[in-house]
């Protein structure tokens, strides 16, 4: 926990474990391409390409604005490979809930949210809870609005 990059690739490299085991062809790849390289990256020459962004949530030093980075890189690795879907993969080690109310107009799962022509799925993956979920009380959540990933107004 005390080098977060380390806690990042422990979780990128699970994930790619996870994809492999459930048929996805060569997730341990990373293509380059001109927005650098993503996360996991593999399947485009299909109808269900897997374009995916993994970042740490901790409610404090990697909170909201750290998942906006995390949109706005995937978009544009899905954007530099010509493709509609992206995923990010938030790892959440806050202990809360993290809740995403306008991410979507259907209550699916994931929800997702569109940006630029392309539509970003948010799927949070709780970890590391800090005790048994009987013990944790009341429920507390991060709720993470449209705008906190996507700011209409911003020319960076």
């Amino acid at each position: 926990m005390a080098d977060t990059q380390k806690t990042e690739d422990v979780y990128d490299a699970d994930l790619r474990r996870f994809l492999f085991s459930e048929g996805i062809d060569m997730p341990f790849s990373q293509a380059k391409s001109a927005s650098g390289l993503s996360d996991v990256l593999t399947e485009l020459d299909t109808d269900d390409p897997v374009v995916c962004e993994v970042k740490i949530f901790d409610g404090e030093g990697r909170g909201k604005q750290y998942l906006a980075k995390g949109v706005h890189q995937v978009a544009h690795y899905a954007e530099d490979h010509r493709k509609h879907v992206a995923y990010l993969v938030m790892i959440n080690l806050s202990g809360r809930l993290l809740s995403f109310p306008d991410a979507s107009e259907s209550k699916t799962w994931p929800p997702y949210i569109d940006i630029a022509g392309v539509r970003v799925y948010l799927i949070a993956v709780r970890a590391l809870p800090p005790v048994t979920a009987s013990k944790l009380g009341k429920a507390k959540q991060f709720v993470v609005t449209h705008d906190d990933l996507v700011d209409p107004d911003s020319i960076d």
